[in-house]
Order: C-alpha cells, then sequence, then structure tokens
C-alpha cells in the first residue's frame, strides 16, 4: 500500500515538470539574489581580503583657506579608509550636493571652527532611516576622536570628574531637502516597506482567479456572453483594484490608529501612490495568468517573482545594506520607487503631490507595460 501509493505520487510529480522546475529554482533564485545582494556589504573598517576594495562613504568637506585644524582632520579622513574624501570650493556647493544626492554627507568648517566650542556643521538627510545615519555619523565620531587623541583610560576614572564629550559637529539636513518629523519610530519605515511587498501578493490572487475561472468552465461561458473581449479583462480586474486599495488603506489606517504612524505630507500624494502600486500590482497579475500553467506553477512564478522583486526593491531589506551596483537595481522594479515616495510623504513634513509625481509615473508606467504584455500574451481560449 505504501509502495503504491509512492509511486503514484512520484509519478505524478514527475509530470508536472513545470512545478517541479519551479520547486527547484525559487530557492536557487533566492540564494543568488541574497548572496549577490551580500556580496560586498562589508563596514567601512572592514579589511580588504583580496575580493575587492573596502567599502568607501562618498564625503565631501569645505574648510576655510588657511585653516590648519580642518586640513589635518581632512588627512585622518582619508587614512581612515572608510571615506571617499572630495574637497569643494564652497559651502553652498557641499550642501547642495549633498541634496542632490551626489554624496552621503557634506562636512563644513568655517574660519571659526574649534571640536570645543564651535563644531563643524554636518550635512546628511535627517530623514533616513537611522541606521543609513549611523553609518555615517559613528565612523565620523571615530575619526574625530582618534583625531584629537581620546582614549579610554587604562585606570579607574571618577565620572562626575570627566570633562564633556566635544561636539566634533552638528548634523543638519541641507537647503532642497525637506525637514524629518520629529520623533520618528520604526513604524514610518516598516509600514510602507511591509505594505508594498504584500499588496504585489494580489498579483498571485488575479494570477489564479483565471485558472479557477478556467478550470471551473466559467470562463467558456463568459466568452460566449456578448461584448468585446478586452472589456472582459477590464472586468476581471476591476475588483482586485478595488480590494488591494482597500488592503493597503487598512494597513495605514492601523499604522496610524495603532502605533502613531503620521503623515508628513499631503494625504492626496499618499492616496495617488497607493492607486498607482496596486494598478501596477494587478497588472502583474494579469502578466503572470498570461503565462498558463497548473496551479502550482502559477503559484511558485508568482510566488518567485514577487518576493526577487521586494527583495530588490527595499522591502525586506535596506538598500543601505545592499552595494551600490545592487541599490540602482532597486530602481528598475516598481517597489524601488514606491518606498522612495511613500518614504517623502510620510517622514518629511510638508511633501507635495507635485513632489511625488515622477515616481507616480514611474510606477503606473510599470503598470501599464505589465498589462499591456499581459494582454498581448493573453489566451482567451486555452
Amino acid at each position: 500500500m505504501i509502495g503504491a501509493t509512492f509511486i503514484k505520487e512520484f509519478q505524478l510529480l514527475l509530470r508536472d515538470r513545470g512545478g517541479l522546475l519551479s520547486t527547484f529554482l525559487l530557492p536557487l533564485v533566492f540564494i543568488t539574489v541574497f548572496g549577490f545582494a551580500f556580496k560586498g556589504a562589508r563596514g567601512p573598517d572592514d579589511e580588504d581580503k583580496g575580493d575587492g576594495a573596502p567599502v568607501r562613504l562618498p564625503l565631501c568637506v569645505f574648510h576655510e583657506e588657511g585653516h590648519e585644524e580642518p586640513r589635518n582632520l581632512v588627512k585622518w579622513l582619508r587614512a581612515s579608509g572608510s571615506f571617499q574624501v572630495e574637497l569643494l570650493a564652497d559651502s553652498e556647493e557641499a550642501a547642495r550636493r549633498v541634496a542632490n544626492g551626489d554624496f552621503r554627507a557634506g562636512l563644513v568648517f568655517d574660519a571659526a571652527y574649534h571640536p570645543k566650542d564651535h563644531p563643524a556643521i554636518l550635512y546628511l538627510d535627517m530623514a533616513a532611516p537611522e541606521m543609513e545615519r549611523m553609518a555615517v555619523v559613528g565612523p565620523l565620531r571615530g575619526v574625530f576622536a582618534r583625531q584629537q587623541g581620546h582614549r579610554m583610560s587604562p585606570v579607574p576614572v571618577d565620572p562626575d570628574t570627566l570633562p564633556p564629550t566635544p561636539r566634533f559637529f552638528q548634523a543638519e539636513s541641507p537647503p532642497g531637502l525637506r525637514r524629518p518629523f520629529a520623533n520618528l519610530d520604526s513604524f514610518q519605515v516598516s509600514v510602507p516597506g511591509n505594505a508594498v511587498l504584500f499588496v504585489f501578493f494580489n498579483a498571485l490572487m488575479v494570477a489564479l482567479s483565471f485558472h479557477e475561472e478556467r478550470k471551473s468552465g466559467t470562463w467558456k461561458r463568459l466568452l460566449a456572453a456578448p461584448g468585446a473581449r478586452p472589456r472582459l479583462l477590464v472586468g476581471k480586474l476591476l475588483p482586485y483594484l478595488v480590494i488591494g486599495c482597500c488592503q493597503m488603506a487598512l494597513l495605514f489606517a492601523a499604522g496610524h490608529f495603532l502605533f502613531g504612524m503620521r503623515v508628513g505630507g499631503s494625504v492626496l500624494a499618499l492616496s495617488v501612490i497607493t492607486l498607482c502600486v496596486v494598478f501596477t500590482a494587478t497588472s502583474m497579475g494579469l502578466l503572470i495568468a498570461s503565462f498558463g500553467g497548473t496551479e502550482k506553477q502559477i503559484s511558485n512564478y508568482a510566488v518567485i517573482l514577487i518576493l526577487a522583486m521586494g527583495l530588490l526593491g527595499g522591502c525586506m531589506m535596506p538598500r543601505i545594506f545592499m552595494p551600490e551596483t545592487f541599490r540602482a537595481i532597486g530602481q528598475v522594479v516598481p517597489h524601488g520607487w514606491a518606498l522612495d515616495a511613500y518614504y517623502d510623504v510620510l517622514i518629511r513634513e510638508g511633501t507635495t503631490l507635485g513632489e511625488v509625481l515622477l515616481p507616480c509615473g514611474v510606477i503606473a508606467s510599470f503598470g501599464l507595460i505589465f498589462a499591456g504584455l499581459g494582454a498581448a500574451l493573453f489566451r482567451f481560449e486555452r
């Protein structure tokens, strides 16, 4: 009995070659993506082991001519191996290039700079996640402290007699970047990532709904009804568009009412971003449905695609921990654009709809491409 059942099940598995292939393909895809994502993602102080140069954070610096203290600090910054330092001609250029994303951060030393009495200005996107900011601030503090000769005392010291720690620099957002909310918490960052990841699982629901219609015979009856066939696809997809919008509204409402998540910018902008994301996820479901196959094949294809895109786009792991190449790859999936737009609206004060029109347009373009390819490849009779 056991042997016969085993042979029967094994033969069924072998017949479903697509499902069997995707079963092995799913872990292989994730091993590959995670491997490349973490490749080279070492800390700034990690030594080079022969497989590439250490990670260096791009840092621009401006200091007044003739000021010896900042000049020595620049030498320490370069010798630390943590930063790729470039000297600029004036402080306004430093602020502008940090705001444009040319540099991760910028240090400005004016003529009155003194490590104890008059700190430098560190231009940094203060609306970035705390881990991303600390990846810059931590190594900088270490370099400043080493340059000043601060060391841990080898003998017990009374904390009350210690001098105050110098304020080497004062971090602030450069002009051109909107201020972040005060007292940001983790939900401002985690809710958008999870919302974008899970709304794309609606694509799996869309694809499986077409399979169920064909299997039950309902699809043939729909084809026999009067009306253009493209309208049938639109009518089929519209309920999932509504469901996706309700799902996103529920997630953001839970973030707001249960966890105190706030919206820094326009609620209209938040709504437009959400509509574009849901439209793209629903359109991707049509594209997956056009591939056809068994229920297992459709499920495996969709899960591979959805999770891989979510990983690349930063839904599952912040792009700060990825090499520069993978951060750029995150912009070739709609998830990366969606998260950037959500962060601007949720974290930066006063973000308007006009400021997120570009990412909204890109996300909607992904949706139009998915819908166009899905409609072109979709076979009404199968």
